[in-house]
């Protein structure tokens, strides 16, 4: 039962031997290639090894960046023809309000246009307001409109300036906001804010606005804004005796 072949390979069988086995220069040279045993691939000829296709290595023309989350459309079916234009009616801040920075960009001066018309051209108590000349009048950005105002008298000098926007906020709720109105002493009493407030929150009101956000001045602006039923801001540190 002892087969002295079990234990040395080189007196086994002649027949059964294959040198091949052992030693892979030895192989038939038909299927023998030295490329399998160099690690960087390289061919005796000069020829260039040829790049694996592993199928995710190659560049894809269907490569698309991934997502962000956010809009990035310019919305051209709002601005191309606009609806406002094809009802007779202003335009609402729901509609102006970009909704990415790409719309902000491409339909800016068409923004700004249309903000200027509505308030300039009309009086308020009197007095009228116009773009500002020292800054840019308009700014326009994602979810956020806010326009830079003087204020002339009937005489058309400058006796104060306001700013105030429109912002989208985190909901997707539109939210005005009055940041800045400075009127001279000498101007003051004649309506000027009250007359210009009643058409803005008219415009607000068709707009979907939830709300006017404000900060009044110690000086005049508290007693102003609570007699026009301004109340102070839900969650601030003030709040209205009831």
């Amino acid at each position: 039962a002892y087969d002295p072949r079990a234990f040395d390979p080189a007196r086994q069988d002649p027949r059964a031997y294959d040198p091949r086995a052992f030693d892979p220069a030895r192989q038939d040279p038909r299927a023998y290639d030295p490329r399998a045993y160099d690690p960087m691939g390289r061919d005796p000829a000069g020829r260039q090894p040829e790049a694996p296709d592993h199928g995710y290595d190659q560049p894809r023309n269907d490569y698309r960046a991934p997502s962000d989350g956010r809009d990035h459309s310019t919305h051209d079916e709002i601005w191309s023809d606009p609806a406002w234009v094809q009802e007779g009616r202003r335009p609402t801040f729901a509609e102006m309000v970009p909704r990415s920075e790409e719309e902000a960009g491409a339909w800016k001066g068409e923004v700004e246009r249309y903000l200027v018309e509505e308030v300039t051209g009309r009086t308020y108590a009197g007095m009228r307001v116009e773009p500002s000349r020292t800054q840019d009048p308009v700014d326009v950005g994602r979810n956020s409109v806010n326009m830079h105002l003087v204020i002339r008298n009937r005489q058309g000098q400058e006796v104060g300036h306001l700013t105030y926007g429109v912002e989208r906020d985190q909901y997707g709720h539109l939210v005005a906001r009055h940041n800045t109105l400075v009127i001279n002493k000498t101007a003051r009493g004649g309506g000027f804010a009250r007359e210009f407030n009643e058409h803005m929150e008219g415009w607000y009101r068709e707009s979907g606005v939830s709300h006017i956000e404000l900060h009044a001045s110690w000086e005049v602006g508290g007693y102003a804004w609570a007699r026009a039923g301004y109340d102070w801001q839900p969650g601030s540190q003030h709040r209205a005796d009831k």
